[in-house]
């Protein structure tokens, strides 16, 4: 599985994604892939809450939640 991480300059917060990528600093985006599994407790989670008709933005998670616990290496 696959997730994207997108982050906005502030100053370019108010721009669509495809605005801000003229920027040259406009838009950064993360990927992180990982394996569903067991372990995969958060995104058990944020499926079962996405069944219960809540959006992507009403969840509440922290973008650190997605990242491996070793941050030090990086593929």
């Amino acid at each position: 599985m696959e997730a994207h991480l997108v982050h906005f300059k502030t100053p370019h917060g108010n721009l669509t994604a495809d605005e801000a990528i003229d920027e040259p600093d406009g838009i950064a985006v993360l990927a992180v892939l990982f394996e569903w599994g067991s372990a995969d407790h958060l995104i058990d989670d944020m499926v079962l809450q996405l069944g219960r008709n809540q959006t992507a933005a009403e969840l509440k998670y922290q973008p650190i939640d997605f990242l491996p616990k070793n941050t030090d290496e990086y593929i």
